[in-house]
């Protein structure tokens, strides 16, 4: 009997993009399988059609949640109630390829893996770019599932020379019984900015050997957006919140390249927080700029890292920080965004 696989699909206000997502999952080239479709009460007819989409396909389960609790507790809702012996996540407004189901089952059990990480193609609205980040599959086990494995899933940045797994939950195969038994759980996105990252570390835990393969088996929908509209009031302190969640939870591991992944990561969503207020902002954005640049975390943060490693537009801003030119760094940024702006247009 064919191994049961368990497709779990949060779902809230995506009246658009549900059927499509829905589509690739029941002309599957692998068969067996039950895909979870979890209402997390939605606003628009999300819920509704949801209700029809199961009636045209057995296989199609459907909860509805009595209050609206965000993507990671949805994710949670649908790892409870499945029955597959291994299940993956995909998010509504995305799709997969017609036979992710089978390529990343046959890796998983070729390779008597945990968990089968697959790669990913962006897809804007009149492109899609397929990620080529490896060229064959590689397996990791034993030291190298936190040295090599979890490392790459920690965010690197732009100045890396490294393979990036990607931090997204949706983009991998898991064993049920692993994640089940285990007591794996996603945090809610509300409380951290970034619960993909937390499930993959605590997964990780567990793990005794994962693959990764090269194939583009998850397609992710770009919808369009600029810092302006992206902008959040609170970026810059739930990026301290997340940093110091992850830096606890890396302890476990006694790895200093996860602790300089982590830093990293902290780093870049500062200077991201930094473009976003004064592009959303302007001028008034400036007593914001200045209390992110006298944050004493990521003051120490930057200290701890080898700057001089990273591109000289970075190290020349991330050293302003450092020695607290708020000024400096709000001008450099304004004149960045504005060059920025002149180039696309």
């Amino acid at each position: 009997m064919d191994k049961l696989i368990s497709i779990i699909v949060p779902v809230y206000n995506v009246e658009k993009y549900l059927e499509r997502c829905v589509e690739s999952l029941v002309n599957q080239t692998y068969q067996n399988i039950e895909i979870i479709l979890v209402d997390d009460k939605s606003t628009d007819s999300s819920g509704e059609l949801c209700d029809e989409l199961s009636k045209s396909d057995s296989r199609i389960k459907v909860i509805h949640k009595e209050i609206n609790e965000g993507l990671g507790f949805a994710r949670n809702t649908g790892i409870e109630n499945a029955s597959g012996d291994f299940f993956i996540l995909i998010d509504s407004d995305d799709y997969i390829d017609l036979t992710t189901c089978k390529t990343a089952l046959d890796y998983l059990e070729s390779n008597n893996a945990d968990i089968c990480c697959y790669m990913w193609a962006d897809v804007f609205k009149n492109t899609v770019q397929n990620r080529r980040i490896i060229e064959s599959p590689i397996v990791f086990e034993g030291e190298k599932l936190s040295q090599e494995f979890l490392a790459n899933c920690l965010a690197p940045d732009e100045s890396s020379n490294d393979g990036e797994y990607g931090i997204s939950a949706c983009m991998a195969l898991y064993k049920t019984e692993l994640v089940k038994n285990n007591g794996v759980r996603f945090v809610s996105e509300r409380e951290y900015m970034n619960e993909d990252m937390i499930f993959r570390i605590e997964l990780c835990k567990h793990i005794k050997k994962a693959v990764v393969i090269p194939d583009n088996l998850y397609y992710y929908f770009h919808n369009s957006g600029t810092l302006t509209t992206s902008y959040k009031e609170n970026r810059f302190e739930e990026s301290v919140k997340m940093f110091e969640k992850v830096s606890e939870l890396l302890k476990y591991f006694n790895c200093e390249e996860l602790y300089k992944r982590n830093t990293r990561y902290f780093m870049i969503n500062a200077l991201v927080s930094i473009k976003q207020e004064i592009s959303h902002n302007g001028y008034s954005s400036y007593k914001a700029v200045k209390s992110i640049c006298k944050n004493k975390i990521l003051i120490n943060a930057i200290k701890s890292y080898p700057i001089s490693s990273l591109p000289i537009q970075q190290k020349l801003f991330f050293k302003l920080i450092e020695l607290r030119c708020s000024n400096a760094v709000f001008a450099l940024t304004k004149i960045k965004l504005i060059s920025d702006k002149n180039e696309i247009s």
